[in-house]
């Protein structure tokens, strides 16, 4: 029974890592789409995609590694997904994308027992 208990925080763990790394690798292409746009502000959105895809991949690493802080940057960063996605025009894919990140958001506050405070040396 001990041993269920400590692989299911852990398939969780892997299951919400590969989704952030998901996340990630989706705005990561958004980017390179948006720089074959032409445009000056699809070149500044760009830029800003890449930098949320690659902090979404950092965070995928960190969260697996059960940094506490890396949980609690997760949060903010979905919350913050949600709340730019919601502002955004209507559309199917914004749906599909709304879905995904509020179920993230659900798993990685699921998975809030495997990020313990770590004592701090003295």
């Amino acid at each position: 029974m001990n041993t269920q208990q400590t692989t299911v925080p852990h398939k969780l763990l892997t299951i919400i890592t590969g989704l952030f790394s998901l996340a990630g690798l989706f705005w990561i292409g958004y980017a390179i789409y948006a720089v074959a746009q032409g445009t000056n502000i699809m070149r500044l959105s760009s830029i800003v995609g890449f930098g949320i895809g690659l902090l979404f991949i950092a965070l995928a690493y960190f969260i697996y590694r059960k940094k506490l802080w890396a949980f609690w940057a997760g949060l903010v960063l979905l919350v913050l997904n949600i709340i730019l996605t919601l502002a955004d025009k209507a559309s199917w894919g914004n749906f599909i994308y709304l879905v995904y990140i509020v179920v993230l958001f659900i798993l990685l506050f699921q998975g809030r027992s495997s990020f313990k405070q770590m004592p701090v040396s003295q």
